[in-house]
């Protein structure tokens, strides 16, 4: 060997062999290569057997034990939530144990993640769940910011007296928290009547004479005759007042009595939109406008001296003025220019709060106190309402007040020899104040959705989240307020058409009739081409709830209730969803029309059944012709309408047939056929039982395009609803106890109509999963 060579060989790195045997590994050695026998010199020097059985794991972070039992954990999750396969509860109590174990410990985990997070990472929460209690947050305590101001302070920044209401924003909180501090600081404890008026220059602060605004001499008011009255009166309180309880009948009939609206203008506008009001539920000549003979002008002759504008708004609102506001929009509502109860709404919200109506008072109940609250909550519902018929923003929202609601006691309870006793409804006897109560939390509801899902902008609290699922969260929200508003609705008020009470019945099936409106509305939007994924099946929740919208204000219209407006114009939004579910499947030229757009007609027949109290009605009615024209002009729905019966009810009511009340077959003249009015005639005319489904998952289980019509008028035994995963209704689950039957409250009877569902597509297991997730939304 050379010596170039002997030095390349000294100085050549030694290879190590390929597959290092157990031992070399074990040892973290090395060994020479082209080693006799392919042995390691390591193995050959111990006179071991040089083995090769270990196999190489990929390259990568060593897995921990947190890890992999976050790996286990998460499978189990997954086990559990999926939407196809069962989760098998295992029969061993320790596996249980483990499985709640692992959970446990998982919450835990994520929950230390959570609080150790960078705060500017945080995700921004979505808003806050509808308040469906209407529950009162405490005042923060704060030495250096108060929520009184002192009078001088007061007067000194308004000029004026305390009666206007001034919040934590204001100028004069300014000054007081600025002289409290000062106060504090030189330790001085009383320092709230200081300030004097020697500084304040009066050009400054009186008002000049042009300044102040000009004001007409009202003329007198011209009242209805004192039988007029009293008939009128009667009215308002049986069919108004058990679903907008604005006034207190015992103290508003003694004013009358004393006179009051010859001394009081104010009242004797009140007065005078309450006859307005009433005058829809008479037929009394003297209601007409005079000199004309047309339903619709009834209550106008009363309606017309009303002055909606305050003389000056320099002048404070009163009590009158308030429930003034109220009443106009609710008569108005039925006219032909609905449009003006938004802004009255609005105006009567801005004029409560001037006087600090929407702050929470201390003190005992009063008369005065209630009847304000009960005007101001009126008002709320008023503007909910009315913005989401036109789809503009709320006057105020839930977070604008902490007023509580008004007492739960009926009228003829607010007086009582004992004090103690005033104000307090006896126990065990249902309050009919209840609906009121029940329809502000719907309401208040429907307004949350109003804030989010109608939003023009995305909510500020949902602003840079980047999940576009984000509606589909609010919307499962919603649901769950709506589950707990039905679970807590009165006994007195739940679903039942067979109640004799007919105040009950009315305030029962109106609430249920607002209440299926408000599925439709916050269901529509997501009403989607069958390629797009929805967790609700919101067609079949929007045209379900329409149909049992429909059925309600059937039942209500065969006890001879006529509705509020509040719950006429459903009938319109029940109508177009109906029509939408059509065309969705496409059934419109396979069916023939007396069949496919039957229920349609049903809603059209209702709508023109009102129309001689309501022009809204009729304007409802013209929209909703022009639109079934549009798909073919030879079914153009001209109806003979069904007039309402008007009969007084002398019976004893305990023993009055529910259904007996028959649909009078009196027709109004009108040029086409009479489709809508002979599915009308063609409902059952016997007492009958009716059944509707309530919650969102029952309105979703029947399917979509099903056959809703047969030829069996008889009533039958519903089938079982097949299970539907609580996923596709966005987690929601009802208590056990809500599936007593099919709908919810034990009935072992149906509506005739919904008998066909038994047998179509869908109501078997085998089906469902194709119904439930291709045909839906």
């Amino acid at each position: 060997m050379t010596a170039s060579d002997e030095e390349e060989t000294k100085h050549k790195k030694r290879a190590r062999l390929q597959n290092a045997c157990d031992e070399c590994r074990r040892r973290k050695g090395f060994q020479i290569a082209n080693m006799p026998a392919g042995v390691c010199s390591n193995c050959i020097a111990a006179k071991i057997e040089c083995n090769h059985t270990f196999t190489k794991k990929k390259r990568g972070p060593k897995p921990t034990a947190n890890s992999q039992h976050n790996n286990s954990t998460r499978t189990l999750v997954e086990e559990i939530l999926s939407p196809t396969t069962p989760y098998v509860v295992p029969n061993d109590p320790s596996d249980v144990r483990r499985a709640l174990f692992d959970l446990a410990q998982r919450v835990r985990y994520l929950e230390h993640e959570l609080a150790t997070r960078p705060k500017d990472s945080m995700p921004i929460q979505p808003s806050p769940e509808p308040d469906v209690e209407h529950k009162n947050t405490p005042i923060p305590e704060s030495s250096e910011i108060t929520t009184e101001i002192s009078d001088s302070v007061y007067e000194m920044n308004t000029g004026e007296s305390r009666l206007r209401h001034y919040g934590t924003s204001s100028r004069p909180m300014l000054v007081q928290t600025a002289l409290n501090i000062k106060n504090a600081a030189k330790g001085e404890e009383d320092g709230y009547d200081r300030l004097t008026f020697t500084l304040k220059r009066p050009e400054f602060w009186e008002l000049s004479p042009w300044q102040h605004m000009p004001t007409a001499q009202p003329a007198p008011l011209v009242f209805p005759d004192p039988d007029l009255i009293t008939t009128l009166l009667e009215l308002y309180f049986e069919n108004f007042h058990p679903i907008f309880s604005l006034l207190h009948r015992q103290t508003f009939g003694k004013s009358v009595l004393s006179g009051l609206h010859y001394r009081d203008r104010g009242f004797g506008a009140t007065l005078l939109a309450v006859c307005a009001i009433a005058s829809r539920f008479s037929d009394d000549p003297r209601v007409f406008y005079p000199g004309s003979n047309s339903k619709h002008s009834v209550g106008w002759r009363w309606f017309g001296q009303l002055d909606l504008s305050p003389p000056t708004f320099m002048q404070l609102p009163s009590l009158y003025e308030l429930q003034l506001y109220c009443l106009a929009t609710m008569f108005i509502n039925g006219a032909s220019c609905p449009q003006f109860t938004w802004a009255w709404a609005g105006i009567g919200l801005r004029r409560a709060q001037d006087i600090g109506l929407h702050r929470r008072k201390e003190g005992p109940v009063t008369a005065e106190g209630e009847l304000l609250k009960r005007a101001f909550f009126m008002l709320v519902t008023i503007d909910v309402m009315t913005s989401t018929f036109t789809g503009r923003p709320q006057a105020t929202t839930p977070d604008d007040f902490d007023l509580d609601l008004p007492v739960d006691c009926d009228d003829e309870y607010w007086d009582h020899e004992d004090p103690n006793l005033a104000f307090k409804q006896p126990p065990g006897k249902p309050s009919s104040l209840a609906y009121g109560f029940s329809q502000y939390k719907l309401v208040n509801i429907l307004s949350y959705a109003n804030r989010t899902l109608f939003a023009f902008k995305r909510p500020q609290l949902l602003a840079v989240e980047q999940n576009t699922d984000w509606k589909q969260r609010i919307l499962s929200q919603i649901d769950k307020a709506l589950i707990k508003w039905v679970h807590d609705i009165p006994d007195h008020l739940k679903w039942d058409p067979l109640r004799q009470n007919k105040k009950f019945f009315h305030q029962s099936m109106s609430i249920y009739a607002v209440y299926y409106w408000i599925q439709m509305q916050i269901h529509r939007p997501f009403i989607r081409s069958q390629k797009e994924k929805s967790a609700f099946p919101s067609l079949a929740i929007c045209a379900n709830a329409a149909r049992s919208c429909l059925l309600t204000i059937e039942l209500m219209k065969r006890r001879a209730v006529l509705p509020l407006t509040s719950v006429i114009v459903t009938l319109f939004d029940s109508a177009v969803l109906l029509l939408v579910e059509v065309w969705k499947g496409g059934r419109v030229k396979e069916l023939h029309p007396d069949k496919g757009l039957a229920e349609v007609y049903r809603c059209l027949a209702l709508l023109q059944t009102f129309e001689d109290r309501y022009q809204i009605a009729g304007q409802l009615s013209d929209i909703l012709s022009e639109i079934i024209a549009k798909e073919d002009p030879s079914r153009i729905p001209s109806v003979t309408a069904l007039k309402r019966r008007r009969t007084t009810d002398t019976t004893d009511p305990t023993l009055v047939n529910p259904f007996s009340l028959a649909m009078a077959e009196e027709p109004r003249q009108y040029a086409g056929n009479a489709r809508a009015a002979a599915h009308m005639n063609a409902q059952p005319s016997q007492p009958q039982s009716y059944h509707v489904p309530v919650y969102s998952s029952e309105l979703g289980n029947i399917p979509v395009h099903a056959d809703w019509f047969s030829a069996n008028t008889g009533v039958g035994t519903m089938g079982t609803v097949p299970h539907i995963a609580p996923s596709i209704f966005g987690g929601s689950e009802q208590p056990e106890q809500v599936f007593e039957g099919f709908y919810g409250y034990g009935y072992d009877y149906v509506v005739p109509e919904f008998d066909s569902w038994i047998g179509g597509p869908g109501m078997d297991n085998i089906d469902w999963d194709i119904y439930g997730l291709g045909h839906y939304s």
